[in-house]
């Protein structure tokens, strides 16, 4: 027991000390470069994750792109079908 407590108040000491060592002025100045530190990585992930937003949109109007245009080829070929059958049908 008399040992842990030997130890905390030596860690506690420790801290103090380093906490004594900054001013005003060094605990402004690392905040101050944690939270650029912050703000860049927050930015990496956000524009990551809208890049790959980004990408799933262009896929899924790709995807539509070509089921319209297959969808518009099938209708082209119907209406064909049905006016060489008219016209056969006049013959």
């Amino acid at each position: 027991m008399d040992k842990a407590i030997s130890t905390s108040s030596y860690a506690f000491s420790g801290v103090t000390a380093a906490g004594g060592m900054l001013s005003l002025n060094n605990i402004a100045l690392l905040a101050g470069i944690f939270f650029a530190a912050l703000t860049f990585l927050l930015n990496v992930w956000y524009q990551r994750r809208k890049a790959r937003i980004a990408e799933e949109l262009a896929q899924l109007d790709r995807e539509f792109h070509e089921a319209r245009m297959a969808s518009l080829v099938e209708n082209v070929c119907e209406a064909v079908n049905n006016l060489s059958e008219t016209q056969n049908a006049k013959d």
